[in-house]
């Protein structure tokens, strides 16, 4: 299992879930969040750590 985390730019986790699953596809709704920038973050279950910055507008 796999772990996905939304940051915003001061660091406060504003999204969090444990459930992602490796090699499923699953879709996120994010509209609650506000104008701004983001660190997206996914840790796998062998903890490696995959990081993209999103520019919402």
């Amino acid at each position: 299992m796999a772990q996905i985390s939304v940051t915003n730019i001061l660091g406060q986790r504003v999204y969090q879930n444990g459930n992602a699953y490796p090699g499923s596809y699953t879709e996120y709704d994010l509209q609650g969040l506000t104008t701004g920038t983001y660190i997206v973050q996914l840790v796998t279950e062998n903890n490696a750590i995959f990081s993209k910055k999103i520019v919402l507008n």
